[in-house]
């Protein structure tokens, strides 16, 4: 390997590596994430974001954003988004009420790069609800987005 290539090689190395730490250090100040989910609770009344690192050790980031809260604590509507950075950003308006998922409205996923096609919004059920998209990049087709659940009080926000 010539010179060009193993400094190349190594700079690349030492950004993952800082990338990597850099992330876990963020997602430990965060509300609660674990590798790749989010985890909000619904007794809260501020923003959080997160940031995650998916299957593929893609790195993103997830905002939960309350725009109206009733005066029981697990009621109300959240704005959740994801980020991949360089690629996508999407999300919708969850709307809870006694620890259910009532519905989810106005959908959004913009490319960064790329392009989007079938975007599908989707309650899955009354603790799920999906949204879903064809993420296209260079000859690159992914089936992509986000997944939102309720449990135990908490609304868990994960890239699919």
């Amino acid at each position: 390997m010539n010179l060009k290539k193993k400094l190349f090689l190594s700079v690349l190395s030492a950004s993952v590596a800082f990338s990597s730490a850099t992330l876990s250090s963020h997602a430990k100040d965060s509300y609660s994430t674990s590798a790749s989910c989010s985890v909000y609770s619904l007794s809260t009344t501020q923003s959080k974001s997160f940031f995650l690192m998916d299957k593929n050790g893609l790195p993103y980031s997830v905002t939960i954003e309350p725009i109206e809260y009733g005066s029981r604590m697990a009621n109300g509507k959240y704005k959740v988004s994801l980020t991949v950075p360089n690629r996508w950003k999407a999300g919708f308006i969850v709307t809870v009420s006694s620890n259910r998922i009532t519905s989810v409205s106005n959908p959004s996923a913009i490319p960064l790069t790329g392009s989007i096609k079938n975007v599908v919004l989707q309650k899955v059920s009354s603790t799920q609800a999906t949204l879903k998209f064809k993420y296209i990049y260079s000859s690159n087709v992914m089936n992509t987005g986000i997944k939102a659940s309720i449990s135990k009080g908490a609304l868990k926000i994960s890239k699919l």
